[in-house]
């Protein structure tokens, strides 16, 4: 008779297993049942201390390490270090809260159980540390950018930090008095080292590699190396591996771009294996028969599993009074958290392996890491929808009236890349449906060579979860047939990239775009020169003429501007004089988490121009003739971009004509006079 041999040994039949579980815990969030949740469920009734299918072994292990460093390095990628600046005073605040209510209240926990100093301080630890286990959530909804959020992350920098400091103290004192001098040299020693490989070494190495590496899986692998390397020096230090991984989120935040091939990648691999297997490890560990045993464990789980969650609810809340932050963004603050994981784990093992501890008290760690997981689960998405329906409120309706639409012409090879993925910055939120990409051949015996391009433009795009809708077209007048098809398709945006200089007499924009300009009048136009990678771009600046404020397309542009600089996480430099540079000043609440400065210039001067750097991405404001922001000296531009070679620089020529819902209507309730 066929027999299958319990815990399961087979790779294969493991793998498969784990898969299924990861699928059907997907099909779960249909009935309501957080995916984390249905993890952690599968992970106990399958685990050695219940049906024994699956085993805790070296390989759940592995993996489950993995992910647990793969959670704290998406949300140190994930930070927005320019709302994390703005919000800085208020995250200090909610990580004191954070930290010192958890902190006392398991130290009064402690005595009520009757608990030494060592106990009571490794069970103080847990209880203010936490783990953002469903920040996910909050990625999938859209709302990285809100400040509760922000204020989240800076909180969670101090909780844990503190936290592991203390655990790696007990340790300490644990070991011995006489190596206590000596632990706490190395400690040191170890984290200088820690700061300057990571703030000083790594930002030099990553710019190096990513000018000579475009390729996304050279990247990917590099970038998970420095992840391991900076979470192996973090425990030669004596901290936690999961510290190391955050901070080298943040310091690779700003060369892996939001919408980027990258960090599509980065997000894919984390959610689909590394952090299931994580969850699926978390629920192996509980053992139920501890508490039908005796009373023990269930009275310390209880009492644990309340200090956990009523000091961070308490803590929440001091911080959702004092910052002035709505219901919904509170709750949100008490969701990411509640909930518990790395460092209460690291924590009660530490505790284990020196006599500290007993099972009942693993038992009691594992019970309220999964009551805080379930409660931090469901608050944290119910909070979170309601955020996002507050903050995309609209949207729907601009994408229902067909507004939005990027369109790229595109006839270089070389230069597909860099149009699809600048036409994924101007796109509409949360929009994988609007990108299209045409290519005009002047007779038949080329289409197969613009199949082909078109093909590769499909294929970038798809890198980052976007459908490139492809249009090929016979004709030998080109600007005609592109307006033609950017009006039969309702395009918002039209994106061509830079003419190539065919000759020396030949101009900077070339027959074709000079008549694109002409005639493009009910879209905004763009020109398009990426002389540097994206990721190397550090500052927009944007050169406004005088009158731009009374142009239909005003307001248009701005929020093109505040989608690039939002995307990109770079500062935007508004440079114009007089009336519009106040308006423009005016209107500086549309750039939400993007910080900008004013510069009065006559922008009749070009020296401003000749500055620019490599690092900058120069925006120009150009304006067609007979407008009422048209100026003659703004036409020597060209000429002084093409001596400035450096600089990485879009031409924007905003629409004249209402189309569509985008009009100058749309807008006026924003417009401050």
């Amino acid at each position: 008779m066929f027999s299958i041999p319990l815990p399961l040994t087979d790779p294969i039949s493991i793998f498969l297993l784990v898969l299924l579980i990861i699928l059907l815990a997907t099909f779960g969030t249909k009935i309501h049942l957080p995916q984390i949740i249905g993890l952690i469920l599968a992970g106990i009734v399958l685990g050695p201390h219940c049906l024994n299918i699956l085993d805790n072994d070296h390989s759940f292990v592995l993996f489950g390490k993995v992910g647990v460093l793969y959670i704290m390095f998406q949300v140190g990628l994930d930070v927005d270090l320019k709302t994390f600046k703005l919000q800085k005073r208020h995250g200090i605040l909610f990580g004191v809260y954070t930290f010192f209510i958890p902190l006392l209240m398991g130290l009064c926990g402690g005595y009520l159980m009757n608990m030494n100093v060592a106990q009571s301080l490794l069970l103080s630890a847990m209880m203010a540390c936490h783990t953002l286990l469903t920040y996910p959530v909050v990625g999938k909804m859209g709302i990285n950018d809100n400040k509760a959020i922000n204020i989240v992350i800076t909180g969670t920098i101090i909780a844990v930090t503190a936290s592991l400091l203390i655990i790696a103290g007990v340790t300490s004192f644990e070991r011995g008095s006489d190596n206590s001098w000596s632990f706490w040299f190395r400690m040191v020693t170890m984290t200088l080292v820690f700061i300057l490989f990571l703030f000083l070494f790594v930002p030099l190495l990553t710019r190096w590699f990513f000018m000579r590496f475009g390729d996304g899986i050279s990247q990917y692998i590099y970038v998970l190396s420095i992840v391991f390397l900076s979470s192996l020096i973090a425990q030669a230090a004596g901290l936690e591996g999961i510290l190391g991984a955050f901070f080298a989120g943040l310091v690779l935040n700003r060369f892996v771009k939001p919408t980027s091939p990258l960090m599509v990648r980065i997000g894919f691999v984390g959610n689909a294996l590394f952090i299931p297997f994580f969850l699926i490890s978390v629920g192996m560990m509980i053992d139920l028969s501890g508490f039908v045993q005796g009373y023990e464990a269930i009275k310390i789980a209880v009492v644990m599993s309340a200090i956990a969650l009523l000091s961070k609810y308490i803590a929440a809340k001091l911080t959702e009074w004092s910052c002035g932050l709505t219901k919904d963004e509170g709750d949100i603050i008490f969701g990411l958290t509640s909930s518990k994981a790395a460092a209460a784990l690291a924590a009660v093992a530490i505790g284990l392996s020196y006599g500290i501890f007993d099972k009942n008290i693993l038992n009691g760690t594992i019970v309220m890491i999964l009551v805080a997981v379930i409660v931090s689960s469901f608050v944290t998405e119910r909070s979170a929808r309601r955020i996002a329906k507050v903050m995309h409120n609209g949207q729907g309706e601009e994408q229902i009236k067909g507004t939005g639409r990027v369109m790229i012409s595109v006839s270089n090879p070389q230069t597909v890349r860099n149009l699809v993925e600048f036409s994924n910055l101007v796109k509409p939120n949360n929009s994988s449906d609007s990108l299209y990409a045409l290519k005009i051949v002047e007779n038949d015996n080329e289409i197969k060579e613009g199949y082909k391009i078109l093909s590769q433009a499909s294929t970038i795009a798809a890198e980052t979860d976007n459908r490139l809708h492809t249009i090929i077209r016979t004709d030998i007048n080109i600007p005609t047939c592109t307006v033609a098809c950017a009006k039969e398709h309702h395009i918002n945006d039209l994106i061509v990239g830079i003419h190539q200089k065919a000759n020396i007499v030949d101009t900077f924009y070339g027959r074709i775009i000079k008549s694109l300009i002409d005639e493009t009048t009910e879209t905004n136009f763009m020109i398009y020169g990426l002389r540097n990678q994206l990721s190397e771009l550090r500052k927009i600046v944007v050169i406004v003429p005088e009158n731009a404020e009374n142009e239909l397309g005003f307001v248009i542009w701005l929020d093109r501007v505040h989608k690039i600089a939002e995307r990109t996480k770079m500062d935007v430099e508004f440079v114009s004089w007089g009336a519009t540079l106040q308006e423009l000043r005016g209107m500086s609440q549309m750039f939400v988490n993007v910080q900008c400065q004013f510069v009065e210039q006559d922008l009749r001067q070009n020296s401003l121009i000749d500055n620019m750097t490599e690092r900058d991405l120069l925006l120009i404001i150009a304006a067609r003739k007979s407008t009422v922001s048209y100026n003659s000296g703004m036409e020597r531009i060209p000429q002084t971009l093409s001596r400035n070679r450096k600089c990485s620089f879009l031409i924007f020529y905003p629409q004249q004509q209402s189309v569509g819902s985008e009009s100058w209507s749309k807008y006026s309730a924003t417009k401050i006079s």
